[in-house]
């Protein structure tokens, strides 16, 4: 049950309404003509049941790769890059689940930050392949 409480402080014409449900508090504090703070503090309700994490969902939706991996594909890149791919361990096939949903321009460089060549096979709108001629450590950039 719902009742309504009009507080009018006169001098500043304050007209505060408050509408409260049974169980709850509101609370009205002034300081002489001044309107200094409406609190409510609902009674609260009981828990509900956990949901799934972001992560899981995304998974769910057809993500590929690890929360760390999925972590990284929603931070931005000052490089302009959609996604950035780093490859820690020296290898001539490095397999990039980006999950842009697209076949992007990819760009690949050593540790070094300089650009190499590498031909890339896109195996699916979330993925592609890079293959370079040495095994080597880097970035594949998604432009």
């Amino acid at each position: 049950m719902a009742t309504t409480t009009t507080v009018q402080v006169t001098e500043n014409v304050w007209d505060v309404a408050i509408e409260t449900v049974e169980g709850d508090v509101v609370t009205v504090v002034t300081a002489g003509d001044t309107l200094v703070e409406i609190a409510d503090e609902a009674a609260q309700g009981a828990a509900g049941a956990n949901g799934l994490s972001a992560y899981q969902i995304a998974v769910t939706n057809g993500f590929i790769g690890t929360e760390a991996q999925w972590l990284a594909s929603l931070q931005g890149s000052s490089s302009g890059s959609k996604y950035i791919h780093t490859q820690t361990s020296e290898s001539a096939e490095w397999i990039v689940n980006h999950n842009l949903g697209e076949r992007p321009s990819v760009e690949v460089r050593n540790q070094a930050g300089e650009k190499v060549g590498a031909r890339v096979l896109h195996t699916s709108l979330n993925q592609f392949i890079v293959y370079v001629t040495l095994p080597l450590a880097g970035e594949a950039r998604c432009l």
